[in-house]
C-alpha cells in the first residue's frame, strides 16, 4: 500500500511535515480539526493563516520508507522548532487512533505532556460542563422522547415537545408559542420527513 509524505507550507515560512494514504483527505481533517478548536500547533497555524495554506506532496511510496521518510524530513527541516515549522513528534509513528498509533503501539507520554493535556482539558471548553438554559435543557428532553403522547410545553419566549407532566421544568407550562402550521404545511412536512427515512 502507498502512502504520501506531505508538508503544509505557511505563508511565514514555516512548515508541517505529515504521511499520510491520501494527502488531501488529511489535510481537510487538518483543516476541520482547526476549525473545531483543535490545540495542535498545527490547527493553530491553519486558523491563523485560513485559506494560505499550501499543501506539497514531498514523496510517495511504501508505508514503511514513507514512515522513515517522515522522521528524517522532520530532523532536515527541523519542523520541531517552532522557529521553523509546527510538528509536535519526531514522526514515523503514524496517525493517532485512540491511545495507540496505526502501528498498534502504545503511546508514552511524559510526565509533562500528560500534565500539558490535563490544563488544556481544564475550563468550560467545547461546552463541557455547560449549565444549559431550561428552555435548552427542555428541548433536548423533548427530543429524546418518544412522539406518541408528545404535547407541546413553553416558557414564553421558546417551545418544544414533551412527553410526560412531570419532565416539565420549572416556569413551563402546556402550550406553544407563536401560531400552529396550516394543514397543507403540515402534510409537506410529513412528506419530507417520509421521504428523508427512505433514503
Amino acid at each position: 500500500m502507498s502512502a504520501y509524505l506531505y508538508s503544509l507550507n505557511f505563508p511565514n515560512g514555516k512548515r508541517y511535515i505529515g504521511m499520510s494514504k491520501n494527502a488531501a483527505k488529511r489535510f481537510k481533517s487538518h483543516a476541520c480539526a482547526a476549525s473545531n478548536a483543535g490545540e495542535l500547533p498545527v490547527h493553530k497555524a491553519i486558523r491563523k493563516f485560513a485559506g494560505k495554506v499550501e499543501l506539497q506532496i514531498l514523496c510517495v511510496g511504501s508505508r514503511e520508507y514513507i514512515l522513515d521518510m517522515e522522521v528524517a524530513a522532520i530532523a532536515a527541516y527541523d519542523t520541531q522548532n517552532r522557529k521553523f515549522g509546527y510538528n509536535s513528534t519526531a514522526g514515523g509513528d503514524g496517525a493517532s487512533v485512540g491511545n495507540k498509533n496505526v502501528l498498534g503501539k502504545h503511546w508514552v507520554c511524559s510526565e509533562e505532556t500528560k500534565r500539558r493535556v490535563s490544563e488544556s482539558k481544564i475550563g468550560n471548553k467545547h461546552c463541557v460542563g455547560r449549565k444549559l438554559r431550561q428552555s435548552h435543557a427542555a428541548a433536548l428532553l423533548a427530543s429524546n422522547v418518544s412522539r406518541k403522547g408528545e404535547f407541546w410545553i413553553t416558557d414564553g419566549e421558546a417551545s418544544a415537545k414533551c412527553k410526560c407532566e412531570s419532565l416539565i421544568p420549572d416556569g413551563w407550562h402546556k402550550g406553544r408559542v407563536g401560531k400552529a402550521p396550516s394543514e397543507e404545511t403540515r402534510l409537506k412536512m410529513s412528506a419530507a420527513q417520509k421521504k428523508r427515512h427512505l433514503q
